[in-house]
């Protein structure tokens, strides 16, 4: 329901809390790109609708993610023409897939441990494998903003046992959660809609492949100060 500031009046711009925004992200190797980001001048359903799809066009997307609860009024639309491609997200507690993609739904839904994610989020964030625009930092200044306006909040079950959770902050964070959408887009694709479990057939980029070699002395033929030859493989 908020809009750029930039861009409109004040007064308009004041309406609401949170801003529709667009993070568009591409993979290079081990590197996860930042290519493009946005938010949106205007609130209606028509405007943000043909905003998505110009964007869809230009970069060629391959799967489109949105939140249901602020998106729902344009998410039938787009599944409608997009079908596979574009799908609705909604973040839950706790929950023991971490992520599952229902297809019951008149508007196919991801549901994802929201606490989990972010976790994972922030820890791709600390490792340097989400890379941001920085030659243009007045271009994607916002977004930096919303990814680091996160706020810790440590709480104490029954137990006594201390759970470290992510709070929204006093700042937005609109940008923070597209780019998370734009996450869980890409480990669905790898894992195959969420059907692949198994960490040997899956390899996150915090884990790049390493090469590992085996040694094995084997003694040629020939009795006591004969050299020894050694195999290597992967």
């Amino acid at each position: 329901d908020r809009i750029d500031t930039d861009s409109e009046d004040s007064k308009s711009a004041s309406i609401g809390r949170s801003y529709t925004t667009a993070v568009i992200l591409a993979e290079d190797k081990n590197q996860l790109k930042v290519i493009y980001c946005e938010k949106f001048k205007r609130t209606d359903p028509a405007y943000k609708t043909a905003r998505i799809e110009a964007l869809v066009r230009q970069y060629n997307v391959d799967l489109i993610l949105a939140d249901i609860g602020h998106g729902a009024d344009m998410a039938f639309t787009l599944r409608e023409k997009y079908g596979e491609r574009f799908i609705a997200c909604r973040g839950q507690g706790a929950l023991t897939a971490r992520y599952k993609y229902r297809t019951d739904l008149s508007v196919p839904e991801i549901l994802f441990d929201h606490q989990y994610h972010l976790e994972r989020s922030f820890s791709l964030l600390k490792k340097g494998l989400i890379r941001f625009p920085f030659m243009n930092y007045e271009y994607c200044g916002w977004l930096v903003h919303h990814c680091s306006s996160m706020e810790i909040k440590i709480t104490q079950d029954r137990a006594g046992n201390y759970q470290q959770k992510y709070v929204k902050g006093s700042n937005p964070n609109d940008g923070f959660m597209a780019l998370n959408y734009c996450l869980i887009g890409r480990h669905f694709l790898q894992t195959n809609g969420f059907k692949i479990v198994d960490p040997k057939e899956f390899r996150d980029l915090s884990s790049p492949e390493k090469t590992m070699v085996v040694g094995a002395s084997l003694p040629m033929s020939g009795g006591i100060g004969s050299r020894s030859r050694f195999r290597s493989g992967r």
